[in-house]
């Protein structure tokens, strides 16, 4: 996955498993390497939970333990709900934007 350009911020996912999985899609999970995990840390300083969109789709960071991040992708309901609700505002887009390298 190309992580050149992500925009980053924070949601509020429900708690309620079978309310998370209509969010989220666990199927087209992709865990993080350690050099992306450290990636994220060193230049990004998000939390896992964080909402990253990369390359125009939703993607959510779980932490299944230390070492261990997952690379959830939102749903496209959820995805575009997300993008209209937060990100229409182009100044606020441009405070969230991040480069990783």
């Amino acid at each position: 996955m190309d992580f050149s350009k992500a925009i980053a911020t924070t949601i509020d996912l429900p708690v309620q498993v079978c309310e998370r999985e209509k969010i989220l899609n666990y199927a087209e999970c992709k865990p993080l390497t350690l050099a992306q995990r450290d990636d994220f840390l060193s230049k990004c300083r998000h939390f896992p939970g964080d909402i990253f969109i990369i390359n125009d789709h939703c993607f959510s960071i779980i932490c299944h333990s230390d070492v261990e991040w997952v690379l959830v992708p939102l749903n496209q309901q959820a995805s575009e709900l997300y993008r209209y609700r937060y990100l229409i505002d182009a100044s606020e887009l441009h405070h969230r934007s991040l480069t990783i390298h």
